[in-house]
């Protein structure tokens, strides 16, 4: 599929996420400031005048910004916030160059969890959300993710290169091919607050100045996230009836990954 030259292969969403951890896990769960730049016209530099790129992508397309933190010329907001970031942690670094750690394949299986509620509809009035996503309230996702060195990227600039001087035989496919392994593999449940939900209840609580009003909201915050453990549990106990071994996350993709990759795992 890397290597594809075929448009059927290519993605049909492309995004490139930041996300920072900067809370200890408690009881296996996080809370991440996330950051995203997509490729549609909602995100910035994209706009009427000067529209993102329609879908499928080739790889040639969407890989470099992830790479480098640029598009055609643009620092993108992901980079702009991670800058903004390492300015404020170690203001005497005055350059900030991107280089990849590591490349993580992830196969994921979500369901969506709808309630219809006012605050998902203020979010996208508010420019936070989507209207279409409005009533969505919980995500639950399986993920199976393989970790791989980034050296995988060069495989395809390497094939990329062989067909651009037709040089691409099979023996040169199959070499390649056989190259692409994982240092590991493993599996994840994650629950998710639908963060456009809990960004505009935030903010209310933030706003709000009445008493009884403050305690309302943070009893319907905390009344999601009750919901969210009895989930939680139920999917665990169902997963442990079948033999499986649950454990708490403590740790995000990333750094699970990059562990592995590199021998770090206790």
């Amino acid at each position: 599929m890397l290597g594809s030259d075929n448009p059927t292969d290519f993605p049909h969403r492309c995004e490139y996420q930041l996300k920072i951890y900067d809370r200890q896990w408690e009881n296996a769960f996080n809370k991440c400031s996330e950051t995203r730049f997509e490729f549609r016209n909602d995100s910035f530099p994209f706009k009427a005048q000067n529209s993102a790129p329609p879908p499928p992508w080739p790889f040639a397309s969407f890989i470099p910004p992830a790479v480098t933190g640029r598009y055609i010329g643009f620092n993108v907001i992901t980079t702009s916030e991670l800058a903004e970031r390492t300015r404020k942690i170690t203001p005497e670094i005055t350059k900030l160059r991107m280089k990849p750690a590591l490349v993580v394949i992830t196969t994921r299986r979500r369901i969506h969890l709808g309630l219809p509620n006012d605050f998902g509809r203020k979010s996208a009035d508010l420019g936070m959300g989507s209207v279409v996503n409005a009533d969505q309230v919980f995500l639950l996702s399986l993920d199976r993710s393989e970790v791989y060195s980034p050296d995988f990227i060069d495989l395809y600039f390497d094939s990329r290169f062989a067909l651009a001087h037709n040089s691409y035989s099979k023996r040169l496919k199959r070499r390649l091919k056989n190259s692409i392994k994982p240092a590991g593999c493993f599996y994840e449940m994650e629950f998710e607050f639908e963060r456009n939900i809990e960004s505009t209840l935030n903010k209310s609580l933030r706003e709000s100045f009445e008493v009884e009003k403050k305690k309302h909201l943070q009893h319907i915050i905390e009344a999601f996230f009750k919901d969210l453990e009895t989930f939680q549990n139920l999917i665990s106990e169902t997963l442990e009836e079948i033999g499986l071994k649950i454990m708490a996350g403590r740790e995000s993709k990333y750094r699970k990954s990059y562990k592995k990759l590199y021998g770090l795992e206790n």
